[in-house]
């Protein structure tokens, strides 16, 4: 990616050679991983061990990114879907206007979409 943060969006990842943004929908949750044990050796009390870190989030407004120009074109309904179905983790970067950003590998895990009879068509892809 060309940069670390494009410009009105907060989530990118690459797949397949091609660079996606979009806005995080609502929630970005993060939360440890943890393995509770008692053994023998620990006298009967409970030990907890961090093994690590889950997030999920929905996207919203994906868009692909020229990396010529630097523009970002809305990606359609069809290229959501094939997005979702693909199932494969996909190298991710989360960033926040004058904040750190964070990065890891997400799999998208849903898709939903919606419209009423006068709305133009949304749609929200979820991650883990």
């Amino acid at each position: 990616m060309s940069r670390n943060r494009i410009e009105g969006y907060n989530v990118s990842f690459v797949l397949n050679g091609k660079t996606y943004v979009g806005v995080t929908a609502h929630n970005f949750d993060l939360q440890m991983k943890e393995k509770t044990s008692i053994t023998k050796d620990d006298q009967g009390i409970e030990q907890i061990r961090i093994k690590g870190h889950t997030y999920t989030f929905g996207i919203d407004g994906i868009a692909e990114i020229n990396e010529t120009s630097d523009e970002a074109t809305k990606i359609d309904r069809d290229t959501a879907i094939a997005l979702t179905l693909a199932g494969q983790p996909i190298p991710f970067i989360y960033t926040a206007t004058g904040a750190k950003s964070y990065s890891g590998k997400v799999i998208i895990t849903s898709y939903s979409e919606k419209s009423g009879a006068d709305d133009e068509l949304t749609y929200n892809v979820s991650c883990k």
